[in-house]
């Protein structure tokens, strides 16, 4: 997750926190949801993005981030979904509608 500063675009800003906090690059970048993350503490908007054919970023993590960066199958992520291992509903929503997309492909 991340913000997006003054004169980015929204892919861009994508890119970005990506190469930061994961160390990729997404050869494609497709948006997947926009949505508030609250109803009505604050006036926050997230929009998300699936990134594929991802390749490596040297770009290093934000000052203020310690990120633990671990690798896992894609299938392994929506069971952690599942269990209630993955929590923050960024991620949650993120992983539910790239599997809706995948079981939906021809």
């Amino acid at each position: 997750t991340g913000g997006v500063r003054a004169g980015e675009s929204l892919e861009t800003a994508a890119q970005r926190e990506l190469a930061e906090e994961a160390g990729r690059r997404a050869g494609r970048l497709t948006w997947i949801s926009t949505y508030h993350t609250s109803k009505s503490v604050m006036n926050e908007t997230a929009h998300l993005y699936l990134g594929e054919d991802l390749v490596l970023a040297d770009r290093p993590a934000d000052e203020t981030e310690f990120i633990e960066r671990r690798v896992f199958p894609f299938s392994e992520a929506v069971d952690m979904v599942r269990r209630a291992e993955i929590t923050d509903s960024m991620t949650v929503i993120a992983v539910l509608h790239a599997a809706l997309r995948l079981h939906e492909k021809p």
